[in-house]
């Protein structure tokens, strides 16, 4: 199952992105929706950020910097995808030391979801084929070792 979670200080936002994502996802998907840190925050002691495969987050949270808190989300799981939301494109620069999948503009569009969902779900099969193929060649190769002595 994949994991998407959104992160904005507007409701309106979370919920509206969250739609587009379910309406858009032609997957199974669980999407865990914030408007405050102290919620974020609860979840990540939980366990969070190993069950989310991506992030839409805002740049701008209240007073807080999301580039601030996607930079400690990739320490935490650098497997993660952040794709930021904002209305402010003097940020630009900024986020792509965080090596976002990608940058979403407001107001946001269901073209935008669309279109980034696609993206989204082709790096992550890309991804999981070859953690696949690379765990089988360890596994192939743990035996041939056990094999020859």
């Amino acid at each position: 199952m994949l994991g998407i979670a959104v992160f904005d200080d507007e409701k309106i936002i979370v919920d509206y992105v969250g739609e587009l994502i379910k309406e858009n996802l032609d997957v199974n998907a669980k999407i865990y929706k914030y408007t405050k840190l102290e919620e974020f925050k609860g979840d990540c002691k939980k366990g969070i950020l190993q069950k989310i495969n991506a992030i839409y987050i805002d740049i701008k949270i209240d007073l807080l910097n999301g580039i601030e808190i996607a930079k400690k989300i990739q320490q935490e799981n650098p497997k993660i995808k952040i794709i930021y939301m904002t209305a402010y494109s003097q940020y630009s620069e900024a986020i792509f030391k965080t090596k976002p999948t990608y940058l979403l503009l407001k107001p946001i569009k269901k073209e935008q979801i669309k279109k980034k969902l696609i993206i989204m779900l082709i790096i992550f099969i890309i991804i999981s084929i070859f953690e696949v193929q690379y765990l089988a060649s360890l596994q192939m190769g743990t035996l041939q070792m056990i094999t020859k002595k």
